[in-house]
């Protein structure tokens, strides 16, 4: 009997999931021949997905045989019974009602295990935070209490997780009863950039990129503090995206420091770019100064690698080990304080690492890591 794939994929509000949903959809399709098992994708329409839905419908019409949307636990679970031999993945952790069920589901009447493929945030939740890190923000409250206990037993069903190996180990460490294993994973990558970068243009024009996004976590504010000393550096221009990811109050206040710092120098970019937009934007930086004390954005990071940009990155996060560890040269934030440590850019290190992307990421290198996980 061939094995039924179900891919459990979230679409909410963030424009930028619909080009993300739409490379795992479209690359999984087009390389079906060369995966085991029919491959099918529930996509569970989140707060906000009205935006999205068309856009995404569009962008993956070749695939629309493969693809469904549900509205509601019930519905997932309904469309789940009629399939018999079934390996179930999750694209980043479901909604903490829908953990619960399907820990019931899959414990008491299917009797199945299932997969949880790790996005970032959804395992470095604020448990995480207050278990692992003891960040003294992190405060333990009945919400993250009952978070803690349904994910103890979503674990326990739990085949496997399919990440980098660092995130495996933070996973350990929030879960340390749990008997998943580990499956090497990350996902393709279609904006993978020419290295366009030209030797003799160094040091004439500098710009600077602080964190991805409006969140809380990548401490801009840290990171600002650090580049204090380039307020009289006429040459250097500082970026920050904070279109999503964010509140207004914090959103205000990067804003109002940089500018207070900076001057014309800082440059808050609020206005939300497609994905053609993004990627030009992204290839006219240099630097890559992110401050978050967890894996995050490790998507555009490889897209910024293989344009050239140099990154710098705290230690103790995987997304560094990741790269360190496949040879990667990426800067350690807590060893990278002086200003003209910030600025030197090794050209031959940055040409290098653009080489070791592109390979990383080659349709052969990600199918391979596919087949390794769907067989």
């Amino acid at each position: 009997m061939i094995k039924t794939v179900i891919h459990v994929l979230p679409l909410n509000h963030y424009k930028s999931v619909v080009t993300f949903l739409t490379t795992i959809i479209v690359f999984l399709s087009t390389n079906k021949k060369h995966l085991k098992g029919k491959h099918l994708f529930f996509i569970e329409l989140q707060n906000g997905y009205e935006n999205n839905f068309s856009v995404l419908k569009g962008l993956i019409s070749s695939s629309l045989s493969n693809v469904y949307f549900f509205k509601g636990n019930r519905e997932l679970i309904f469309c789940l019974s009629k399939y018999k031999n079934v390996e179930l993945y999750f694209h980043q952790l479901p909604s903490v009602k829908l953990r619960f069920l399907i820990f019931i589901y899959c414990t008491l009447i299917r009797k199945i295990q299932y997969n949880w493929i790790v996005w970032g945030g959804d395992l470095y939740d604020d448990n995480y935070y207050r278990i692992i890190l003891k960040d003294p923000t992190s405060h333990r409250n009945l919400k993250n209490t009952v978070v803690y206990f349904v994910n103890k037993l979503f674990v326990r069903r739990l085949k496997s997780t399919c990440s980098i190996s660092g995130d495996y180990k933070a996973f350990k460490l929030l879960y340390p009863n749990s008997t998943a294993v580990h499956k090497r994973f990350f996902y393709p990558n279609k904006n993978i950039l020419k290295f366009s970068k030209i030797l003799s243009s160094y040091k004439k024009n500098v710009n600077i990129l602080i964190s991805h996004s409006a969140s809380k976590e990548n401490n801009h504010l840290e990171i600002i503090e650090r580049l204090e000393g380039l307020k009289e550096c006429d040459n250097t221009t500082i970026y920050a995206v904070l279109s999503y990811g964010g509140d207004m109050n914090y959103i205000n206040s990067i804003v109002s420091e940089g500018k207070k710092k900076f001057g014309k120098n800082f440059i808050p970019v609020v206005d939300f770019m497609n994905s053609e937009q993004y990627n030009i934007f992204l290839q006219k930086i240099d630097i890559a100064y992110f401050a978050s004390n967890r894996q995050s954005s490790i998507f555009t990071s490889v897209t910024m690698l293989s344009a050239g940009v140099k990154m710098i990155l705290k230690p103790s996060t995987s997304t560094y080990s990741f790269f360190i560890k496949n040879g990667v040269k990426v800067y350690d934030f807590n060893q990278t304080h002086d200003i003209e440590d910030i600025l030197n850019i090794d050209f031959h290190d940055i040409e290098r690492n653009s080489k070791i992307i592109k390979n990383m990421y080659s349709e052969k290198s990600i199918l391979r890591i596919h087949q390794g996980i769907f067989k």
